[in-house]
């Protein structure tokens, strides 16, 4: 029954949901992502649970030996297997971008119901051991979220492959939203630059009407269709004052110009944005005041930027030698600064040669090919230990942008 209202909605919207999870987000094409199985499943489910499930599945596919005589036991152990092992194979041919290690629950429940008549079958260690490893394995986990909710342990993770970007920052931006919004005439709307962060908005404001714009994000994540039929992705066009926010981190690095210049030719040429910069920067947003009448010019986008020297996690000592570069197309930066800590630490000195036009074909800075810097930093007065390089950017628009900060290790 409650699957109905989502096979009708697929019958009268072209099966679009079904094609989606089915077909569109699938490569089908053979890939050895799926050997990735075997480690991350005993890991998630915790070892030796895994292994006691995976003895309910031998012991119901050998027609039933020692306590699974019973029909419902070898019902439960064969559902259960079929239903793991399909999804093991089709690993080898499915998406792999997106999270998938939740599939084979269903399995595993029907596998668990048949666990503790294994259990019984096992000496007392390897049932104790059985509880110990899982009961260890749910504080990681819950250890895990505790962590990804609490700001001061979160930001301890910035920088590395385990940030949950996720779950970072919505508060922070509801907030700087509520304050713009109390700011701008009361017609405003709010635009989200994509589905994620239009329903996250969408939640913390109690406001179903968040306009979404177009973004390949909402495409692979299935979401493009049901925003349509709802109503709610926009063309840029507008009557009324706007707010747009948007979420630099859902678009890869490298395509990030590009996406710039998608939103300037539907909303036009972008004012300079406040940005809300949680976890040294590994969430940032960027909120935009847009009037009631779409203003024509060139394109002006936030500013890009990159530290080349020092690299991420680098060990220094009395003088932090700094190299990269930083452009602002449309209107060009008229300095750059840099931050320790988050306290200012002076301007670098920019304007050298740097052509990156081969890497950002499109770019329209007008100062290029001269958008490189270069900067000396006395860290003598640094503690030892970990340390964070930011960098301020001002634009010749008047905009002030913070960076995501780098970090950095002082040597005794």
């Amino acid at each position: 029954m409650a699957w109905l209202p989502l096979l009708a909605w697929n019958l009268d919207n072209q099966d679009a949901g079904l094609k989606f999870q089915i077909l569109e987000r699938h490569p089908w094409s053979f890939h050895g992502d799926g050997l990735w199985f075997l480690l991350i499943q005993p890991l998630m489910v915790t070892p030796v649970l895994f292994a006691a499930l995976a003895w309910v599945a031998i012991e119901g596919l050998r027609r039933g030996r020692g306590g699974f005589r019973h029909l419902q036991w070898r019902y439960f152990a064969l559902v259960g297997t079929t239903s793991t092992l399909l999804i093991f194979l089709l690993g080898f041919f499915t998406d792999v971008e997106r999270v998938s290690f939740h599939w084979p629950l269903p399995g595993y429940l029907a596998l668990l119901a048949c666990v503790p008549l294994m259990l019984n079958r096992w000496p007392r260690f390897w049932r104790r051991s059985v509880w110990a490893v899982a009961a260890l394995g749910l504080v990681m986990a819950l250890g895990y979220y505790v962590m990804a909710s609490a700001p001061s342990l979160r930001e301890q993770m910035a920088g590395s492959k385990y940030y949950p970007r996720n779950f970072a920052g919505w508060q922070p931006l509801a907030d700087a939203v509520r304050d713009e919004l109390a700011q701008m005439p009361a017609e405003t709307e709010i635009v989200a630059g994509s589905f994620k962060v239009g329903s996250e908005l969408g939640f913390r404001l109690d406001d179903a009407a968040i306009k979404v714009l177009p973004h390949e994000l909402n495409d692979r994540h299935g979401r493009t269709a049901q925003l349509a039929l709802w109503g709610l992705i926009s063309d840029g066009s507008r009557t009324v004052p706007q707010l747009l926010v948007i979420a630099p981190g859902d678009q890869r690095y490298r395509d990030l110009l590009a996406r710039y210049h998608r939103i300037c030719a539907l909303v036009g040429p972008l004012p300079p944005p406040r940005v809300v910069s949680t976890d040294h920067g590994f969430q940032r947003f960027l909120l935009f005041r847009l009037p009631a009448a779409k203003v024509q010019g060139p394109c002006v986008t936030p500013a890009m930027a990159w530290l080349d020297t020092p690299v991420a996690g680098a060990k220094v000592a009395g003088q932090l030698d700094v190299q990269g570069w930083a452009f602002k197309d449309g209107v060009g930066l008229a300095r750059v600064e840099l931050l320790v800590d988050g306290r200012s630490a002076g301007d670098a000195k920019y304007g050298r040669t740097f052509d990156v036009r081969p890497a950002w074909p499109g770019t329209s800075d007008p100062r290029h090919p001269d958008v490189g810097f270069d900067a000396q930093v006395d860290i003598a007065g640094l503690k030892p230990g970990r340390h964070w390089l930011g960098l301020r950017l001002y634009g010749q628009d008047g905009s002030v942008e913070q960076w995501m900060e780098q970090p950095f290790t002082v040597e005794k």
